[in-house]
């Protein structure tokens, strides 16, 4: 009798201690291992990102997508910025942001 007392005390604590569980979360988003930039330069290519879902079933969202990449200037002959980016000071360089 003992054993099933101490057998459902048990059950009853992970099921309260599962109930309590946070709602579900992601991850900071990271760089897809393996993925590069497709371009050199200008914020004209795009790098894949990953996230993990944390602290539960299914987190809302998505698990993947792609960034702009490598925001430096580029060389004279290309447009100095991609559609959408802005030439911009950061520090003592220019990037496109």
């Amino acid at each position: 009798m003992l054993q099933k007392v101490t057998l459902v005390a048990s059950l009853l604590i992970i099921a309260v201690q599962f109930s309590r569980q946070e709602d579900p979360s992601w991850s900071e988003w990271s760089v897809v291992e393996g993925a590069t930039c497709n371009e050199t330069c200008g914020s004209c290519g795009r790098i894949s990102q990953s996230r993990t879902c944390l602290g539960g079933c299914t987190c809302a969202g998505e698990k993947q997508r792609l960034q702009p990449c490598n925001s430096d200037l580029c060389p004279f002959g290309r447009p100095t910025c991609c559609e959408g980016f802005e030439k911009t000071i950061v520090g003592n360089t220019f990037q496109c942001l």
